[in-house]
């Protein structure tokens, strides 16, 4: 039998409390039925990463 590879562990990531922030916060806004915009999330997403102290915070256009 072919040896197994030993598994990976999965890491995560640096901006795991900012994605828990932003899903957290969105989640409030459709349960008030509030509308977000595309700019509106990208520029929350910019306040929770500065309040959470993360410098190399940056948000994309996708």
């Amino acid at each position: 039998m072919p040896k197994r590879k030993p598994k990976k562990k999965v890491k995560k990531g640096v901006f795991v409390n900012t994605a828990k922030a932003i899903l957290e916060w969105l989640r409030l806004c459709i349960e008030n039925n509030t509308p977000v915009s595309g700019k509106i999330l990208r520029n929350k997403a910019l306040i929770f990463g500065k309040k959470l102290g993360i410098d190399s915070f940056k948000v994309s256009k996708v």
